[in-house]
């Protein structure tokens, strides 16, 4: 997880510095440093040039010519951005090359059979994590009388065609997950649809199907079931993820298949 956090810093870091010089190809035409002073509150501005005199290092410049002064300080603060930037550039570059994030994980693999035995390891490998994931124990939400009976692939009992379109994705692609688990916002229980596992970074997500946004008193009970989600630190697009659907436009797999290949594998 951290090396690709690395990755994406590094990514936006060389893309700035990209754009950065570009900029200042436009105005690299602008030589020396702007200097500040202050008289009697008001701000002077002077052209600062290592070639000048030692008598007269700097120019008086007059405010007349304030677009100068604000290309030449912008063109300062760009140069100095660069230098920043590519120091940040070098460190994460080394960090990312030094960094082994499955070290602790290749420790304790390496270990004697013998000694395994005898430890509670701090990390676990993948799928010993997943099947202890999989296996905790739940309450699922109970199904009133008279429902359709729908089942997934799995043999899973749920309440709707487009859940079980989900539910059969979800397993397709080998993603763990469960079906109306129960957990605690506050004092109120909620059933997410589903809580999924991605694999690769073991975080949780709460999948939400929102299939009758065609009514109003549906609406209105969504529109406070997400904000008791996001009351309690759980967002739309972060670990919150929604599918919608109403009568005239049922749920479209396309989005789910973004969804899915977005946060979950």
């Amino acid at each position: 997880m951290l090396r690709e956090q690395l990755l994406t810093e590094i990514k936006k870091i060389n893309s700035m510095l990209s754009k950065i010089k570009k900029d200042l190809e436009q105005i690299q035409d602008l030589e020396g440093t702007l200097w500040i002073d202050s008289s009697h509150g008001t701000p002077e501005y002077y052209l600062h040039k290592e070639e000048y005199k030692p008598s007269k290092k700097r120019r008086y410049i007059s405010k007349k010519n304030i677009d100068f002064v604000q290309k030449l300080a912008q063109k300062n603060y760009l140069d100095n951005a660069v230098s920043v930037l590519e120091e940040q550039y070098r460190l994460l570059k080394d960090f990312y090359g030094r960094y082994d994030e499955n070290a602790l994980l290749n420790m304790t693999a390496n270990l004697l059979p013998e000694r395994k035995k005898l430890i509670d390891p701090l990390v676990l490998p993948d799928e010993e994590y997943v099947d202890m994931w999989v296996g905790i124990p739940y309450e699922g939400k109970p199904f009133e009388e008279g429902l359709s009976m729908i089942l997934t692939n799995r043999g899973e009992r749920v309440r709707s065609k487009s859940e079980k379109i989900i539910a059969d994705k979800l397993l397709n692609e080998d993603i763990p997950y469960r079906y109306e688990c129960p957990i605690r916002l506050g004092h109120t229980i909620l059933y997410p649809d589903f809580t999924a596992l991605n694999k690769r970074t073991r975080k949780e997500f709460y999948l939400e199907h929102l299939g009758m946004m065609d009514d109003p008193n549906y609406c209105n009970e969504t529109i406070s079931r997400i904000e008791l989600y996001e009351k309690h630190g759980l967002f739309p697009g972060e670990s919150l993820l929604l599918t919608f659907e109403t009568k005239n436009r049922p749920l479209d797999s396309r989005v789910l298949d973004i969804i899915v290949r977005k946060y979950l594998l």
